[in-house]
């Protein structure tokens, strides 16, 4: 019988979403079990350097970002009491080098990009009101179970990617 090519991603989160991208482009089917029954809008602003947007751009979703985030120019230390800038670093060098930006966005605009990417992928599925409940490791890989209110269902894969966040129930089971 044929391993399954199906990984569970607990959470659909930045970093739940941005692993299921990457595992679906790499040929895998993924299973998302979030337990919220819809994103929301958490967090403030966040900076993503460009390793960051190397990244979102490999995952296909920076361009759409880049229309709702700005461009950070430099880098400025400035002194607490007086506000007077100490140092000053430009990024434009680094981002013209490799076309990386440096960029600040509101986090759930990066959610809501990388959900949209998610969403349209055909391999990957999105369960919401469903948090992982369970789950067991054995020779052919993983079952887990993910828990609706009104019902339980089991996954099987090849593995079990916990992204559920700060309170994280995976970590806890393993």
């Amino acid at each position: 019988m044929a391993r399954s090519r199906t990984v569970i991603v607990a959470g659909a989160g930045i970093g739940g979403l941005a692993a299921a991208l990457a595992l679906a482009r790499a040929g895998f089917r993924v299973v998302i079990a979030e337990r919220a029954p819809k994103l929301e809008a958490i967090g403030a602003g966040i900076q993503l350097t460009p390793n960051a947007t190397r990244a979102l751009a490999a995952l296909g979703v920076l361009d759409r970002l880049r229309e709702r985030a700005v461009e950070a120019r430099a880098l400025v230390v400035a002194s607490g009491s007086s506000g007077q800038p100490i140092v000053q670093a430009p990024f434009s060098t680094a981002a013209d080098l490799d076309h990386s930006p440096w960029l600040l966005a509101a986090r759930a605009d990066l959610q809501q990009e990388l959900y949209l990417a998610a969403a349209d992928h055909p391999d990957i599925e999105l369960e919401f009101g469903a948090a992982i409940a369970d789950a067991a490791e054995h020779p052919r890989g993983v079952t887990a179970l993910s828990a609706r209110a009104d019902r339980g269902t089991e996954h099987n894969g090849l593995a079990l990617v916990g992204a559920d966040g700060l309170w994280s129930g995976t970590r806890l089971r393993l």
